[in-house]
């Protein structure tokens, strides 16, 4: 079977032989505007106008309304037999290839033509034209700059979808490997990793490298998956028979997460007070302070901490941060230790993802060996969480300060975290436990990916976790990046429709319909022969107890808020991506907070 990503001038491209709908389409719409708007200039005077450069520029104009009209046709000839077939059935486009040659030899003449004519309606001589046709000159510069600008897109489109590799199926791992390694490279360059940090990069390229062996996708089929599986069955849950969790605990997680929320410093500050935000964080002043004491990492007028006091105040004032250390190298995450007077307890907070060092350490999703006290075998947990855990533990060692403070006021430890922090301060608990048998931690919207099943499920007398709805994190795993990628295979198998149609239920819900599926076939028997399976790789799930707070209402134009019902769940129900539109906003800190917040005060109230 013909896959889909493009062969053409003997390269593999980033794009199907169906993705030249919309761009066609796009094409068409411009150039024709600007035949219009040519002809329409030109009509509305004498043909028969005099002036010093007047038979160039009739020559020029003759050209380029000729080439745009060759390119309306060749742009109609696409758009057809780019809806052609199916997604995965590119025979009936199998002709598409001849007319993209015939369309990159217009563009180039076009070029040519379109050099000429600039210099000819902007650097020859030919005042006196502007002064018989103004309009027509007027309008044959507005083309021209459109011209090059559109040009210039297409150049820039054409360097981001050529793929490097020669051939679809015959890729080799290591070069794959060493590509992924590049582009990651370019894309953090910001994130200034240097030294041996940058294995990180190989690391990571070499997952990506399996992931998408001899997997022939390109980026729009992917997309379409993932819209046909929005839309494919969702799953029931039985929420007669579940257990609930307590009142009290639910309170406490609502009490403790604005540590969570807070040590995300300024950014998130800002973004939850877009109105405000800069006034209330006007006390950090714009002027440069000393640096304080037992604070490291921040910004000049100490805008993170600011942050975080802001956050905390809002909800109670019975607290004093004793230590913070924004910082953010390479496998180092912010955090802070507050003692919080009102529960007795000295709370650690660890930040979540943030900045793109930050991405590199989601991304570094290798398994390794974690010791967990009083649990026997061999058990793994996420590579870069665990040199998180290890860089906090190791600082507040370092730094002394959390022993000065249990010292101090006798109180017991709180560790929490959303999303990265999540599963740093889940990690720090189990390497803090074995000193403080005491210790409670608090994993907000955690990583799927960061315990073997049964350590997960050993933790939970000390840690619980929060998952909101159809969060994607949380079912985020190494395993389950592979399941969502098979079953997007089998998504696009056995959609038979055209990839535009597709779009257009996205892009149009109201006119248009997602195409239906037909039977879904066990994706095992329908993957091709030398494909990494999901199977081949160590599971891991969301730690502790699990509280879910699962939606059972959603918001419509009549009914204003979405309604959550908290049951417990267990961690193997984590184990597979559920694709929806609330997949990622399920997951913002300040969403968790405020749905937390809306259930506490419902149980509250009745």
């Amino acid at each position: 079977q013909t896959m889909p990503a493009m062969q053409f001038f003997g390269h593999q491209w980033k794009l199907g032989s169906d993705d030249w709908s919309y761009p066609s389409l796009v094409a068409l719409f411009i150039r024709v505007l600007w035949v219009f708007a040519l002809m329409l200039t030109y009509l509305s005077k004498d043909a028969n106008f005099e002036c010093t450069e007047g038979a160039h520029i009739k020559v020029v104009l003759y050209i380029m309304v000729a080439v745009f009209s060759l390119s309306i046709v060749i742009e109609i000839i696409l758009v057809y037999i780019s809806n052609q077939g199916t997604i995965m059935n590119p025979a009936p486009r199998r002709h598409i290839s001849k007319f993209l040659y015939i369309h990159t030899i217009l563009s180039i003449f076009e070029f040519v033509w379109l050099a000429y004519g600039s210099y000819i309606i902007f650097l020859a001589d030919n005042d006196d034209c502007s002064l018989v046709v103004p309009d027509l000159i007027a309008a044959m510069q507005i083309v021209i700059v459109t011209n090059w600008i559109f040009l210039f897109l297409q150049i820039f489109v054409f360097v981001i979808i050529f793929s490097p590799l020669i051939g679809s199926q015959s890729e080799e791992l290591h070069q794959s490997s060493q590509i992924w390694s590049k582009r990651l490279a370019n894309i953090f360059c910001c994130a200034f990793v240097s030294g041996n940090d940058r294995n990180v990069f190989l690391n990571i390229g070499s997952m990506l490298s399996e992931l998408f062996l001899n997997i022939d996708l390109v980026p729009s089929d992917i997309a379409a998956g993932i819209i046909l599986l929005s839309d494919s069955e969702r799953r029931d849950i039985d929420l007669v028979n579940r257990e609930i969790p307590s009142y009290e605990v639910l309170e406490d997680m609502d009490h403790f997460m604005k540590y969570a929320v807070g040590i995300y410093g300024w950014p998130l500050y800002l973004f939850m007070n877009l109105g405000t935000g800069l006034c209330k964080l006007g006390s950090c002043g714009c002027i440069c302070s000393k640096s304080l004491e037992s604070h490291f990492g921040d910004n000049c007028c100490h805008c993170h901490l600011q942050a975080l006091h802001n956050q905390i105040q809002e909800h109670s004032e019975g607290y004093d941060v004793a230590f913070s250390n924004f910082s953010n190298p390479l496998f180092g995450t912010p955090y802070s230790i507050i003692i919080d007077y009102d529960m007795q307890k000295i709370v650690i907070a660890i930040r979540g993802t943030l900045s793109l060092r930050d991405c590199l350490v989601d991304a570094a999703c290798e398994e390794v060996e974690i010791e967990i006290e009083g649990l026997k075998g061999i058990h793994y947990t996420h590579r870069g969480i665990s040199e998180a855990a290890q860089y906090v533990y190791e600082d507040i060692l370092a730094k002394d300060k959390l022993a000065e403070v249990v010292e101090s006021y006798n109180f017991d430890i709180v560790v929490v975290g959303h999303s990265l922090g999540a599963g740093t301060a889940t990690v720090l608990s189990i390497l803090l436990k074995p000193t403080f048998p005491n210790i409670i931690c608090y994993a907000y919207s955690p990583p799927g990916g960061l315990l073997t099943l049964e350590a997960a499920r050993y933790v939970n007398s000390f840690i619980t976790s929060i998952v909101l709805g159809d969060d994607i994190i949380p079912r985020l795993s190494r395993s389950s990046v592979y399941g969502l990628r098979d079953d997007i295979r089998n998504a696009l198998n056995h959609c038979g429709s055209p990839k535009s149609q597709v779009f257009s239920s996205v892009m149009c819900p109201c006119f248009c319909e997602t195409p239906g599926l037909d039977h879904l076939l066990d994706i095992d028997q329908d993957l091709e022969h030398g494909v990494i399976k999901r199977d081949e790789f160590t599971q891991l799930y969301p730690p502790g107890t699990i509280i879910w707070l699962f939606q059972t209402e959603m918001a419509t134009f009549c009914s204003g808020d979405d309604v959550y019902e908290a049951i417990l769940a267990d961690n193997e129900e984590f184990s597979d991506i559920v694709v929806s539109k609330n997949m990622m906003n399920h997951h913002m800190p300040d969403t968790v907070q405020a749905e937390l917040r809306k259930l506490v005060n419902y149980m509250q109230r009745y």
